[in-house]
């Protein structure tokens, strides 16, 4: 029997730190306001989207302690679009909070 994949809508919950400031819904970033304004402006480079990609707010994680480099207790990461993950297929939490 082939396994079929699971479709997940959400990314896994994030362990959040006293650092990472939640996301209000409803509420645009700077970068957020840049990316959808470039995408209105149908101004989508590289450029554009490293500018973008600087601009966002991008939460601390402790959790991979592997990237961490010494002397630091957490790494700024996050999964931007879509993942795999063996079975399971979805979009990142991270990319449905900002979808510009």
């Amino acid at each position: 029997m082939v396994a079929r994949p699971h479709v997940q809508h959400r990314g896994r919950a994030s362990r959040r730190t006293k650092k990472t400031p939640a996301v209000v819904k409803g509420a645009e970033t700077e970068g957020e306001a840049f990316a959808r304004q470039a995408v209105e402006a149908k101004k989508a480079t590289l450029d554009v989207v490293e500018k973008a990609l600087a601009l966002a707010s991008v939460p601390l994680n402790a959790n991979r302690r592997n990237v961490i480099p010494k002397g630091q207790d957490a790494v700024r990461g996050a999964v931007c679009g879509l993942f795999v993950f063996g079975s399971h297929i979805g979009v990142s939490r991270y990319s449905l909070q900002r979808p510009w």
